[in-house]
This record gives C-alpha cells, sequence and structure tokens, in this order.
C-alpha cells in the first residue's frame, strides 16, 4: 500500500499504523496527516467512531457492506483496495481496517472508485464539474459514460419519507426512513440536462436530433427508468453526433 495510508486513516492509533508501514516515521505520519486535514496538531490515540442507533429505517450509505475502494485525493494522491463505505448525507467515508474504524471528509477526495458486485463504479467530487444549478453542489457523480464533449452523470441525494400511520385505522407505515435516489444527468458543452424516468419526456433535450433518438428508443423498446438502457441512449446519440 502507498505511503498516502495515513492520510486516509486519520484517526487510528499511530503505533498500529506503523505496523502496518514499519519504514514510515512518526514524524512523517503527522506531518502527512496535518497537512491533509489543515490542523496543527494530531491526536496519538484513536477515536472511534461511535454506533449510533437510528429513529429512521434505511440507510445514508451508497453501499452498505465495505468494499475494496480506489481512492484519488485532492493531492493527486493515490490509494488502492482500502475497506470503505460512503455516507450521503455527511459526504464522509467510514474506513475499517481489521474492524478499527476512522473517516475521510469528502472533500479530501477527488475521485474513488469500487466494484459494485455487477460493475465497476466511478466516482468524480462535484467541485471537480462545472456548476450544476439542478442539484446539490457537494458530493460526487457516477461517471456512467463519458464521450466527446458529453458524459452521463448519476447523482446519488436521498429523501426521508415520514410516517403515514393512522393510529385510528392501525393501518400505513409506523416508522419514517430513507430512501437513497439517483438523478440522472447529460452533461454537454458544460450544459446539464436532466433525464427523468419517462423516456418520452426525454426526447425534447436531443435538440436536432430528436427524430433519429425517437425511433431508436421505440426500435429499442428502451426504458429510462433503467440504467442500463441510459447508457444505451447516450452512447447512440454520441454516435449521431459524431456524423
Amino acid at each position: 500500500m502507498k505511503l498516502i495510508l495515513p492520510v486516509l486513516l486519520i484517526f487510528f492509533n499511530i503505533g498500529e499504523l506503523l505496523s502496518q508501514a514499519d519504514d514510515i516515521t512518526v514524524n512523517r505520519v503527522r506531518r502527512t496527516l496535518s497537512a491533509a486535514n489543515n490542523v496543527s496538531t494530531i491526536p496519538s490515540g484513536m477515536r472511534t467512531l461511535p454506533l449510533q442507533a437510528s429513529e429512521l429505517e434505511g440507510s445514508y450509505y451508497l453501499q452498505e457492506d465495505y468494499v475494496p475502494t480506489n481512492f484519488i485525493l485532492s493531492a493527486d494522491e493515490t490509494v488502492s483496495n482500502v475497506p470503505a463505505k460512503y455516507n450521503v448525507r455527511t459526504n464522509v467515508f467510514i474506513i475499517n481496517v481489521n474492524d478499527s474504524y476512522g473517516s475521510l471528509r469528502g472533500n479530501l477526495v477527488r475521485e474513488f472508485s469500487f466494484f459494485d458486485g455487477l460493475a465497476d463504479r466511478r466516482y468524480v467530487s462535484s467541485s471537480t464539474m462545472p456548476f450544476n444549478p439542478l442539484v446539490s453542489g457537494t458530493g460526487f457523480y457516477n461517471i456512467l459514460y463519458e464521450g466527446e464533449n458529453i458524459m452521463l452523470l448519476g447523482k446519488t441525494t436521498y429523501d426521508i419519507i415520514p410516517s403515514n400511520y393512522n393510529v385510528a385505522l392501525d393501518v400505513g407505515e409506523r416508522k419514517s426512513y430513507i430512501k437513497l435516489k439517483t438523478d440522472y444527468f447529460i452533461l454537454e458543452n458544460s450544459n446539464y440536462k436532466q433525464l427523468r424516468k419517462f423516456t418520452k419526456k426525454n426526447l425534447a433535450i436531443f435538440g436536432g436530433k430528436k427524430s433519429d433518438m425517437k425511433k431508436f428508443i421505440e426500435s429499442e423498446s428502451i426504458d429510462h427508468k433503467n440504467e442500463a438502457d441510459l447508457i444505451k441512449t447516450i452512447h447512440y446519440y454520441q454516435s449521431l453526433l459524431a456524423m
């Protein structure tokens, strides 16, 4: 593992860290952490992350399990295969090494990627992208397709669905719950266009290629509620632009 490891394991005991990387000196660790966190001192002991009982059903995490994650940090340094999961609400990564936990703020990360069991997922910080007035400026975009002057992006946020329990009738959901949702955008020449779940409503965003896109969508039975179909759509749209 590369020497940038200490940047990630912000709250880990220095001694434990050195046992994993004997060639790193204590002073080097402290300097690296200090630079990464913009603080003057680093605690010598590990700060554990308390487990909070949730009053909500569901989860704010992009992925429930700790998965091997590759990071590119804001200083252009990289580290690979760190067990981590990302909290969409707090914009913080939780790091798990041998059941010891630490955290990494999302604003220190330029890009991260992992395998979700079906495909490789690559996310880039929204701070590195053109401003999008249609969605929150913090967090990360999932790069689903990248072509010439065009990208397909997914931005995962969350809603809190309130309880609708009716005491008198004893019906409905007793607890409120967290629902993650992903909004999809085409980024074309630095302009964002949001894709809707209802396929026909998206035809207008294809401009002069609307007629060709309509034929393609109908012939391929495209459903924009399906992420794979969104990718197929943008791939075809790019081929039309290239003609």
